[in-house]
């Protein structure tokens, strides 16, 4: 019997979210979905076959499999595949297989930082720098710009749009990068919404929403998950929250789930996270709420010190008076050496909230 012939629109590829608002969901990518993604992404970035993509993501998830996976292979470039991410053999490859372009979340350039010698490292071949997962600081970004590369990107990647969906322009400053993910990718159409998924006004914020040759067009063998996020025009709901700022770039405010109610004022972790990033002595922060018999629910604020120092909860306070208003400051600050990661590298905001309740609720036992 003669095989059914492949269209373009069957899937070709399930990728699982990351699970940050509940159990992780297959993603049915389409032959189309990661044939068109992997093309503008190649075009953004002007790949020609005399590129280097050093791959060190996970391949189980689009960072690795689609944007340092098959964008090197539309654009017939070299790909060096690293099994599994190490800081050291990252700058060792980059200087060894003359590595042009690299894509990562900002923690792993923070960790490639920290890496005895990372000025021996010839990393001269870069020419093309991108990150995705988090905004980056803009200690991490002016580190970046100093020692490996100017030409940045900062990119909005999500599962369900087979990989990055929005890119900032080329020569963004580092204001820029620190604060937006730019404006959306040819062929992928895209609005703000209300919570009633009606369109909002240029400032204002609301949840995104996109639609083109990128999406996916369901979740698979989840049929309520998918008419949740996808109505019937072929609108993808994506639960982040922007709003468009007066150049037309979005600027990211948070997880539509992250958001939390503070003595009936709206905060958003991802605006709390940026202003305690910019705190000379930070390495890594997260911002999650905590329940508060007063307020409804407070700020609790997880660092990470940067190697070497040591930080009060007043000095941060402090600083932050000049940087957010009053019930935006968390209330309550934890540091750590180290804070639990999920499989694609975010901090698991899940697990944070779960071991600040336990420890709560320990001390009112």
């Amino acid at each position: 019997e003669r095989e059914s012939q492949v269209e373009t629109d069957d899937g070709l590829l399930m990728v699982f979210t990351s699970g940050t608002t509940g159990q992780p969901k297959g993603a049915l990518l389409s032959h189309r979905n990661i044939i068109h993604s992997s093309l503008i992404e190649a075009d953004t970035f002007e790949s020609t076959p005399d590129d280097v993509y050093l791959n060190n993501m996970p391949i189980n998830h689009v960072g690795g499999a689609i944007v340092a996976g098959s964008t090197p292979i539309v654009s017939a470039s070299t790909m060096v595949l690293l099994a599994k991410f190490s800081p050291t053999k990252t700058l060792q490859l980059i200087e060894q297989e003359g590595v042009s372009v690299l894509g990562q979340i900002p923690t792993q350039y923070t960790m490639e930082f920290n890496v005895p010698d990372y000025d021996k490292y010839d990393k001269s071949s870069l020419r093309v720098v991108h990150f995705g997962g988090s905004m980056p600081p803009k200690t991490t970004l002016r580190k970046v710009h100093a020692s490996m590369c100017e030409n940045m990107f900062n990119c909005l990647g999500m599962t369900e749009a087979a990989g990055i969906v929005s890119y900032t322009p080329k020569g963004a400053s580092i204001e820029v990068l620190s604060k937006s993910v730019g404006k959306g990718i040819p062929e992928v159409e895209w609005k703000l919404v209300d919570k009633k998924r009606r369109p909002v006004r240029r400032g204002e914020v609301g949840e995104i929403a996109y639609r083109g040759s990128t999406i996916i067009k369901e979740y698979y063998k989840l049929p309520q998950a998918t008419a949740e996020a996808i109505d019937d025009e072929g609108w993808f709901y994506a639960g982040d929250l922007f709003y468009e700022d007066e150049n037309g770039l979005l600027i990211f405010m948070g997880r539509k789930h992250d958001m939390f109610i503070t003595g009936g004022e709206n905060v958003y972790p991802a605006e709390v996270e940026k202003a305690i990033s910019s705190y000379e002595k930070v390495q890594t922060v997260a911002v999650v709420p905590v329940k508060d018999d007063v307020y409804g629910e407070i700020g609790c604020a997880y660092i990470i010190p940067k190697p070497g120092y040591t930080m009060e909860e007043e000095e941060i306070t402090t600083f932050l008076k000049a940087k957010l208003a009053k019930y935006k400051i968390p209330k309550k600050f934890i540091f750590r050496e180290a804070l639990p990661l999920n499989a694609t590298g975010k901090v698991d905001k899940k697990m944070l909230k779960k071991k600040i309740a336990e420890e709560i609720q320990a001390l009112s036992s």
